[in-house]
């Protein structure tokens, strides 16, 4: 008893700090969340702007618009720029600003277009609708050969009066989303066996790419053979098979080059510009002098010289020359970073897709965009042979600019599937984290997290949730109740045939006593005497054993 007064103070003591640790730190907890609220109310304009979608969803998919944007005003007016000398000298036979508005109106409509493809759901693709897709993109190429109109030597495109289209442009995300459907059956859904697999991609690559071939567009079908190919990698395809693939590629660009005279020329020029400047060289010569020219900051926007007629369609697949002459090395490479920043967030939007589909559509869009990308400046700078394709989203041209803006749009869509909630994010959200309480009211609770986001933080359980929950599990086993629990436990004292051992509820009970010895099983076929080795149990009696 005396003990007992003796420890009493010291427990009420200690009961008492507790209790006064527990009250300040939920008077700072409510300080800290008062903070928060304030600092919530000052950035609620953009969290509204961001509500539901979590950052590292939203930041991507906002920079990866910022960039598209910046690098289509930035081609826009780099295509006035080149262009409008020619127009007002006389040359080209056009009013002034013609190239301009036409232009704008190409990037108008293609955001109309890319935004209409972001707000169609990916579920909408399916099997039947991505082969009528192909089967369209077929037919147009069909048509391109039938009653396409010519120039510079190719049978390109249709002409629709007030716009020339390139079929072999708009067939890129249509030929990227049935690939990319194909891989899905064959190396997540395990839909498709090898033969049918191979089968589909041969017929989904193989027949657009001989209708192109034929135009001839050799430009675009490297750039599409080099996508799928990337594609392959990230599906997960044999090294086996992708060494095969890219012989079988290096022997056809090599014959390529072998059989048409004008393609081996281009080699040639791009081993040594200068053996014939006035000739075969003269594009290439000039590109390399309008980069020198700019020299670190450049002569100006709208200063450029190689405008001047030097250099036949400027605004077209050579404007990079335009562009390094004007805005000089550090713009161009500002121009560089925009790409590399875009395709940096197209990779990490594709990145969170959530199935292998939506993965590998998001990030073909991404590939072939830089691939155009390199083609093009790497004609330019004299390390690849020039093709003519032109760059994305500056050069002029309204079947690129379109066939550009229906990339983004996919991309943006494979980024608004990956922040909606999926059914499994439904079933999550009933197994709530939990804390203690503590003091406050809930209406306190509730009124802290309004106009803020409660990703990562721990759900505080109300009083009335509290009273009717089943079993609960808070600092070890003091919240498990049975009182209240809908189904008693029932009895699993036996399972199957064999009845489980009972130990008992005294771990001490379980234990041999220090008299007893090892216990020594009996019994077997060998002889107990003269044998060393364990005897031959029965199978009933070793399953028996360790069963128990």
């Amino acid at each position: 008893m005396e003990a007992h007064m003796a420890t009493n103070p010291t427990e009420r003591g200690s009961r008492g700090s507790t209790s006064a640790r527990r009250g300040s730190g939920a008077a700072a907890g409510r300080a800290s969340v008062r903070g928060e609220g304030a600092r919530s109310r000052h950035s609620s304009l953009g969290e509204r702007f961001i509500a539901g979608v979590p950052a590292r969803i939203m930041a991507p998919r906002i920079v990866f618009i910022l960039c598209v944007v910046a690098i289509v005003a930035f081609g826009v007016l780099m295509v006035y720029s080149s262009s409008a000398i020619m127009v007002a000298s006389g040359a080209d036979p056009k009013p002034p600003s013609f190239y301009l508005t036409r232009q704008g109106i190409f990037a108008f409509a293609g955001a109309i277009i890319a935004i209409i493809i972001a707000c169609v759901p990916m579920s909408f693709y399916t099997k039947q609708r991505v082969f009528a897709l192909w089967a369209l993109s077929l037919l147009a190429l069909f048509l391109v050969l039938a009653m396409g109109s010519t120039a510079g030597g190719a049978q390109r495109w249709i002409d629709l009066g007030f716009f020339a289209l390139q079929p072999s442009e708009l067939v890129k995300p249509f030929l990227i989303l049935s690939v990319a459907t194909v891989l899905a059956e064959f190396f997540e859904c395990y839909a498709l066996d090898t033969r049918s697999f191979l089968l589909l991609l041969g017929a989904a690559v193989i027949a657009p790419l001989a209708l192109v071939m034929a135009q001839p567009d050799y430009g675009t079908t490297i750039i599409i053979v080099a996508t799928i190919f990337c594609m392959l990698v990230l599906a997960g395809a044999s090294l086996k098979f992708l060494l095969l693939l890219l012989s079988i590629g290096i022997v056809a660009l090599g014959a390529l080059f072998l059989l048409e005279p004008y393609r081996l020329t281009r080699f040639q020029v791009l081993l040594d510009p200068w053996a014939d400047p006035y000739g075969d060289g003269y594009q290439a010569t000039l590109g390399i002098i309008a980069f020198a020219s700019g020299g670190l900051f450049g002569r100006g926007v709208g200063n450029a010289t190689m405008k001047y007629g030097y250099i036949p369609e400027l605004h077209n697949d050579f404007i990079l020359a335009n562009i390094g002459e004007e805005v000089g090395f550090v713009g161009t490479v500002v121009l560089f970073a925009l790409f590399v920043c875009l395709v940096l967030t197209g990779f990490m939007i594709a990145h969170q897709g959530p199935s292998m589909r939506d993965r590998l559509t998001a990030y073909g869009c991404t590939i072939i965009i830089v691939v155009q990308f390199l083609v093009n400046i790497l004609g330019v700078l004299v390390v690849l042979p020039m093709t003519g394709k032109t760059l994305p989203f500056i050069s002029y041209g309204g079947s690129s600019m379109l066939a550009s803006f229906m990339l983004v749009g996919y991309v943006l869509r494979v980024s608004v599937e990956s922040g909606r909630r999926s059914v499994y994010d439904e079933r999550r959200a009933d197994f709530a984290v939990v804390s203690a309480g503590g003091e406050g009211s809930d209406q306190d609770a509730v009124s802290s997290h309004m106009g803020r986001s409660t990703a990562g933080s721990p759900r505080r359980r109300s009083e009335a949730t509290r009273a009717r929950s089943g079993f609960s599990v808070m600092d070890g086993r003091r919240g498990e109740s049975t009182a209240t629990r809908p189904h008693p436990r029932e009895d699993r004292s036996s399972y199957g045939s064999y009845d489980r051992v009972n130990l008992n509820d005294n771990p001490s009970e379980r234990l041999r006593s220090r008299d007893s010895g090892p216990r020594v099983r009996r019994g077997g076929t060998s002889p107990q005497s003269g044998s060393r080795g364990r005897g031959s149990d029965s199978y009933s009696s070793r399953r028996g054993r360790y069963d128990r």
